[in-house]
């Protein structure tokens, strides 16, 4: 399964990509173990926090972002890139997300998958 998901992936790439040092990088993405469900909630309290310079103790799972931390539409469209890029996930546009507790709840059930 593994290796026809890394066939998928790359067998459009020049065979001078896949070096050692590359094919190791690549690999433990596929094999690196799930995060634990604190640590998820504490990198996502992070760079919820980091979008506004909020101070930690305001972030809370039930804090609305928009009512509670005033985030607008881009803030919110940065914070789902960062969750992206951090987590290896794809968040959809029809995801609801209103509260840090659903970005907390969608990146836990989807990271660990």
């Amino acid at each position: 399964m593994r290796f026809s998901i890394f066939c998928r992936l790359f067998r459009r790439q020049p065979l001078s990509f896949l070096t050692q040092a590359n094919l190791q990088k690549i690999m433990y993405s596929f094999t690196k173990p799930a995060l634990p469900a604190a640590s998820i909630e504490q990198q996502v309290f992070r760079i919820i926090s980091k979008r506004k310079a909020i101070r930690a103790s305001r972030v809370r799972k039930t804090a609305s972002l928009a009512r509670d931390l005033r985030f607008d539409t881009v803030d919110v469209v940065d914070i789902i890139l960062e969750l992206e890029r951090n987590f290896h996930i794809v968040i959809p546009d029809e995801v609801p997300l209103y509260t840090v507790g659903d970005f907390v709840r969608f990146v836990r059930d989807h990271a660990a998958a």
